[in-house]
């Protein structure tokens, strides 16, 4: 074997040496939060009426560095959201595994091509303790305090998206009480005007105590949050809406 040969063979084997542990190793991609984030143990899922349902860890404050090991998209009503699994340092507490919302992360940095095969020489565990070592992290906590978990309750924003579109098939549903309506009565020439005045005016009324009657169909159970839970869900609502009226009469009431 020629000289040329012989270096281009250790070439690619140093080549297939770096990139095999490359493919393989996880929790390669630094990045940090841009806002406090409550680590779950295992992607936690949201029940209706009952919020997300997880167990907490930790709460990570703005500025952690943390290492993006895989993403996982969940339903979250007729949308979705991801969570994202993280490695990270937590003071003297050592490395730890757990799950964020991807919305807490700032932009997904690009590893430097020799800094990952750096990586790949040395080893996971010991590139990201050399990558992390100056990184600005959250101080030990103190001795004997506990740390605070916030609560499990969404945002304005997400709650419009996870309701909003049952709130419509509901509103939906009046409307197509009032269009019924007024075609039963639209053999009635005479009448036809005034009864079209009277169902138009109860659809009103109906979208005025929609709430009441909205609060009503919430309170029927808790549900997960799947996409095809939620389109039953949103037929259930639509039927809400037909029947406001009976739906009213059944609504709770506080005494």
């Amino acid at each position: 074997m020629s000289r040329a040969a012989r270096t281009s063979l250790f070439v690619l084997s140093l080549l297939f040496l770096g990139c095999g542990p490359l493919a393989a190793q996880q929790c390669a991609s630094r990045t940090t939060l841009k806002t406090p984030a409550i680590v779950y143990e295992n992607p936690p899922r949201y029940v209706t009426g009952a919020g997300l349902q997880g167990r907490q860890t930790d709460q990570l404050p703005p500025g952690t560095t943390v290492f993006i090991c895989q993403r996982q998209t969940i339903d979250f009503g007729f949308a979705s959201r991801v969570w994202v699994q993280i490695q990270y340092r937590l003071g003297s507490q050592g490395w730890r595994n757990g799950w964020i919302a991807q919305a807490s992360l700032t932009a997904r940095r690009t590893p430097d091509p020799w800094r990952r095969l750096l990586d790949n020489l040395i080893g996971p565990a010991e590139a990201q303790a050399s990558a992390g070592a100056d990184e600005e992290l959250p101080p030990p906590l103190p001795p004997g305090a506990t740390l605070q978990i916030s609560s499990n309750d969404l945002a304005w924003a997400d709650l419009a998206t996870l309701y909003g579109p049952l709130f419509a098939a509901l509103l939906l549903g009046i409307a197509a009480k009032v269009g019924v309506d007024c075609l039963d009565d639209w053999n009635n020439v005479t009448l036809r005007r005034e009864k079209a005045r009277d169902h138009v005016r109860n659809g009103l009324v109906a979208i005025l105590v929609s709430p009441i009657v909205f609060l009503g169909f919430l309170n029927a159970g808790q549900f997960p949050t799947a996409k095809q839970t939620f389109m039953v869900l949103a037929l259930l609502a639509f039927q809400n809406g037909f029947f406001w009226q009976t739906v009213l009469q059944k609504s709770p009431r506080k005494t």
